[in-house]
């Protein structure tokens, strides 16, 4: 059990963590995205963000898993991705980058 001043001092440390709002990914962001991974590589997250189409308050992080489900939905059935209508030439580029780099490991 908890001591008032550790519970007190684990709510003042939660307070400091503010949550992020969800921000919908625009079409030149992934494009830009889509674009980088073209050029350096999967992975290279960091570089990628320095394109100043992407949204500053993007992490490594979103760019990892926006590209991992873009990869996801480009070699799905459907190619729907939620709120958003990406082109079929945008997924067709994911499936090519994509491919190659399964094709080097």
């Amino acid at each position: 059990m908890r001591t008032s001043e550790e519970m007190s001092a684990a709510e003042s440390s939660n307070d400091r963590k503010e949550r992020r709002r969800h921000s919908p990914w625009t079409l030149e962001e992934i494009e830009a995205l889509v674009h980088g991974v073209e050029e350096v590589g999967i992975g290279k997250w960091k570089q990628i963000l320095k394109s100043k189409v992407i949204q500053p308050y993007r992490s490594e992080v979103d760019l990892k898993d926006k590209w991992r489900n873009l990869t996801k939905v480009a070699f799905s059935k459907t190619m729907v991705m939620r709120g958003i209508k990406i082109p079929p030439e945008l997924f067709a580029r994911v499936k090519r980058v994509a491919d190659a780099e399964k094709a080097s490991m």
